[in-house]
C-alpha cells in the first residue's frame, strides 16, 4: 500500500501539480516582497521630500533674516536706498516660501513702513501700515497688541498730515461725528483730540490746548499703552504747551517720561514724527 501510495506520488502527473504549487508559492512572495519594497520606496521618498522642504525653508528664513539685518545696518547709516533693497528683497523671499500670514511678513512690512515714514513718504508708509494690519485678528489675544499698535502708527501719520491746513472749527466738527459715530473712547477721537490741542497752541489758547492734551493722552493708552512712540510724541507736545504755561517742572517730568519709552524702542523708528519737532505759537 505504502509502495503504491509513493508510485503515485512520484507519477510525472502529480510531480507536476507539486511545482505548480511551488511556483505559485514563490510569486506570492516575490508579489508581496515587491509591494512591500514598493510601499518603503514611497514611504522613503516621501520622508526625503519632506526634509527638504523643511531644509529649504530654513534656508529661506535664515536669508531673508540677513537681508532683514542688512538692511537695519543700512538704515542707521541713513543709507535710505540700500535698506529699502534689502527689505524689499526680504519680503520677496518670504512671499515666495512662507505662508502669507507668517509672523515675519508682518515684521517685514513694518521696516518698510518705518522706512518710508522717515524718508517722509507717507502714502508708501500709510500702504505697508495697512497690509500689515490685514494680516492679525484684532479679536485674537496673540494679535490684539500688535494690531493696536500698528493701527497708532497709521493714525501717526494722518494726525501728523492733518496738523497742517485744518481749522479749529472743522476739527471740532470730526470730533462731534467721531463722537456720534464711534463713542466717547477710540483712536480716531483721540488722534483728532491731538490735532485740536496743536491748534489752540499755535492759537495761544493754552488753556484749551491742555485741556485737549490731557483728553488725547487718556483715551491712547486705553489703546495702544504707555510705551508706544505715538503715546510719546503726545506727551513731547504736551510738554511744549506746559512750558508757555510756565509750567516747566512739570514740563520736564514729561519730557523725561516720553524719553524713556523711545529709549526702549528700536532706534530705526526715532523717526521725525516722532522727534521732538513741535508747533509753535503763531506771532
Amino acid at each position: 500500500m505504502l509502495i503504491k501510495r509513493i508510485k503515485s506520488i512520484s507519477s510525472p502527473k502529480n510531480h507536476l501539480f507539486f511545482c505548480l504549487i511551488a511556483m505559485s508559492v514563490l510569486f506570492l512572495n516575490s508579489c508581496s516582497t515587491n509591494h512591500l519594497n514598493k510601499n518603503f520606496n514611497i514611504q522613503n521618498t516621501c520622508s526625503n521630500q519632506a526634509f527638504t522642504d523643511s531644509t529649504h525653508k530654513a534656508q529661506t528664513k535664515v536669508l531673508a533674516k540677513k537681508l532683514d539685518t542688512q538692511g537695519n545696518q543700512f538704515f542707521l547709516q541713513r543709507v535710505y536706498s540700500e535698506a529699502k533693497e534689502c527689505y524689499k528683497q526680504a519680503l520677496k523671499i518670504r512671499a515666495a516660501h512662507l505662508s502669507k500670514t507668517h509672523p515675519s511678513i508682518f515684521d517685514n512690512l513694518i521696516n518698510l513702513a518705518t522706512l518710508a515714514e522717515v524718508t517722509e513718504e507717507y502714502d508708501i508708509a500709510k500702504k505697508h501700515y495697512i497690509n500689515a494690519k490685514k494680516l492679525l485678528n484684532p479679536k485674537s489675544p496673540h494679535h490684539r497688541k500688535k494690531f493696536h499698535s500698528t493701527k497708532a502708527f497709521l493714525f501717526a501719520i494722518n494726525a501728523h498730515n492733518k496738523s497742517f491746513g485744518n481749522s479749529i472749527k472743522t476739527l471740532k466738527l470730526t470730533i462731534t461725528g467721531y463722537q456720534q459715530i464711534l463713542g466717547q473712547t477710540s483712536m480716531n477721537l483721540s488722534t483728532t483730540r491731538h490735532q485740536l490741542a496743536n491748534l489752540y497752541l499755535q492759537e495761544k489758547q493754552y488753556s484749551k490746548s491742555e485741556k485737549e492734551f490731557t483728553r488725547s493722552l487718556g483715551t491712547i493708552q486705553k489703546f495702544i499703552g504707555t510705551q508706544h512712540p505715538y503715546f510719546a510724541k503726545v506727551l513731547y507736545d504736551y510738554a511744549h504747551l506746559l512750558k508757555y504755561r510756565n509750567k516747566h517742572a512739570q514740563a520736564e517730568k514729561i519730557e523725561q517720561r516720553a524719553d524713556s519709552i523711545m529709549l526702549k524702542f528700536p532706534k530705526k523708528q526715532h523717526v521725525k514724527l516722532y522727534q521732538k519737532q513741535q508747533l509753535s505759537p503763531r506771532q
